[in-house]
């Protein structure tokens, strides 16, 4: 399978086009992949990065981060390192209050058996399985 990996700065650039020279080489760049299904690359890394580079850098609120993840995730070019717990994780980003990556990380560590995930990040109550510790 042919495919390439991208890393944040690149899906910024195509998701914002605040740059519009880099933009240009992300389109030039990602234009043969275009027509291969699950070519393009995603991983959880850059993905949590993203979403946070959209929220801290470019004021993008949860109803637009919650459009980019649905975007992503059904575009026919990406591939996802983990494409279940990506969605699972947008669920509970869309019916919660936690940031994105909180709801992957406790989707992620259910998955690796975890009975609880323990925080002291406030954001993260009411997530599944989140033991909330005070101090």
């Amino acid at each position: 399978m042919t495919s390439i990996g991208i890393d944040t700065n690149v899906l910024v650039r195509l998701l914002t086009g605040d740059d519009p020279a880099q933009e240009a080489v992300v389109h030039r760049l990602l234009a043969p992949y275009d027509s291969i299904a699950e070519s393009v690359v995603i991983n959880d890394i850059v993905l949590v990065e993203t979403i946070w580079t959209l929220k801290r850098l470019y004021s993008f609120d949860r109803a637009a981060l919650i459009d980019v993840l649905d975007g992503l995730l059904s575009a026919n070019t990406f591939r996802f390192e983990h494409r279940d717990l990506v969605t699972a994780a947008v669920r509970l980003f869309i019916d919660g209050s936690a940031d994105f990556s909180d709801c992957l990380i406790v989707i992620r560590n259910a998955l690796l058996g975890c009975e609880t995930t323990a925080t002291f990040d406030q954001g993260m109550k009411g997530l599944p399985g989140v033991n909330l510790l005070h101090a």
